[in-house]
């Protein structure tokens, strides 16, 4: 019995004596640190040779990390937390130190992410949490050039396209920053027709295509004013009554330093037409086979079903824009008879042109009335043509009176309806 005594007490005595085996000490004993920040302990054993130290927080995880070198890693919770230092020989040696965590200096920007064409603004705000100091100062990741940001927040953008990062730094704690992200597009203004020819009073509607923007509205306008044609906000622009060259405009709203150009050419009147009139009595048609593009024919058709021995004519036109001619350059009258049947005397075939007034009359007696079919007389026009007259302008032209001799009875007034005259 006692020889088994004796190795028991000289093991015990050994641990005693053990070296390593002695009392831990903490530095520091207390420590401040942001949430989710680090900070790093230190513990030593007395009189050890090398100091063996399990590391540990009271409370587990939640209360923050420590790792095997003493790196502790605050949790996101403010708070009081407690480090354990505890000698790896001996376990009942230990040492706490204390933590105290404060909440963490954030800072959040407002808006996170926006788009701004080249050249453009964009205010941002920031929100500091977490220190007294609530300021910040703004800068660019990229520099000068992710384009420029004042002390209050407004950005403005450089004149390259891109994507740029905004940056808010805390003032009481310069480690903690808020980024945004910048989307910097350059505008493009497109114009649908780029070209068209227009006659004078004529509507031409423009579409507008905006890319490198969300504001795809633009702002329309004539070059020289209205005398030079009108547009709307729809972009529906109305020629000038005089020929010309001119000059739409639309200017993107997001960067009125964008915008596209459309030319309307309203030409000079090179030629005449002729609308004929609607219905089936008396009318004056155009005669396609004899008119020429500066000379129109009108023939006189009389209702279906009738008959007579001839007809007069008063007619009036703009002498400004057209004048009365012969129908043929060999006609003796500014009058040709297509129909009745002249005979010898009693009769009447004359025309006579006083100003802007055209008086003709065919007449026959002593011969078979005609029936109204086709063409009974032609009378004919010259356009006046002129640098300052536009193609699409009418030539007013009237009837001031006109009269029939039927198959039975005497003369007649009559009504003749006429089409419309118009330069092209």
């Amino acid at each position: 019995m006692t020889k088994l005594i004796v190795p028991l007490l000289i093991g015990t005595l050994a641990a005693c004596t053990d070296p390593d085996a002695g009392p831990v000490t903490v530095a520091p004993k207390t420590a401040t640190v942001k949430a989710g920040d680090k900070t790093t302990f230190t513990a030593t054993v007395k009189d050890a040779k090398e100091s063996k130290i399990l590391w540990s927080v009271e409370g587990g995880d939640s209360h923050g990390t420590i790792s095997s070198a003493g790196v502790y890693t605050a949790p996101t919770e403010a708070g009081t937390y407690t480090v354990v230092a505890t000698n790896a020989v001996d376990s009942s040696k230990k040492d706490t130190a204390t933590v105290t965590v404060e909440p963490a200096v954030v800072v959040r920007i407002a808006p996170l992410g926006t788009q701004v064409v080249t050249g453009g603004t964009a205010t941002f705000t920031a929100k500091v949490t977490g220190a007294e100091d609530t300021s910040v100062t703004w800068s660019i990741q990229e520099g000068e050039a992710g384009g420029s940001i004042t002390a209050e927040g407004v950005y403005t953008a450089p004149a390259t396209a891109g994507t740029y990062t905004i940056v808010a730094t805390s003032v009481a704690d310069p480690t903690r920053k808020g980024t945004a992200e910048v989307t910097v597009t350059s505008v493009s203004v497109k114009l649908s027709p780029e070209t068209k020819t227009s006659d004078q009073g004529a509507t031409t509607a423009f579409i507008s295509e905006v890319t490198g923007t969300r504001v795809t509205a633009v702002t329309w306008s004539v070059e020289g004013g209205d005398s030079n044609g009108t547009i709307t906000s729809a972009g529906v622009y109305t020629a000038p009554n005089h020929p010309g060259s001119y000059t739409v405009w639309a200017t993107s709203v997001a960067d009125p330093s964008k915008k596209a150009s459309a030319t309307i050419t309203v030409p000079v009147a090179s030629g005449i037409g002729y609308q004929d009139p609607v219905g089936i009595g008396w009318r004056l048609v155009k005669n396609a086979a004899a008119s020429t593009d500066s000379r129109l024919v009108l023939d006189l058709v009389g209702p279906e079903g009738q008959s007579g021995r001839g007809v007069d004519l008063t007619l009036s036109v703009d002498s400004a824009r057209a004048s009365w001619t012969k129908v043929s350059d060999a006609d003796t009258e500014y009058v040709a008879n297509r129909a009745f049947d002249l005979g010898s005397a009693p009769q009447l075939f004359k025309g006579g042109v006083k100003a802007d007034t055209l008086s003709v009359g065919v007449y026959q007696k002593d011969a078979p009335a005609k029936e109204y079919t086709g063409a009974l007389i032609s009378v004919a026009l010259d356009l006046k043509g002129s640098d300052s007259l536009p193609a699409g302008t009418r030539v007013p032209l009237s009837v001031v009176k006109a009269h029939a001799l039927p198959d039975s009875g005497t003369l007649a007034s009559i009504n003749v309806a006429v089409g419309a005259i118009t330069t092209r």
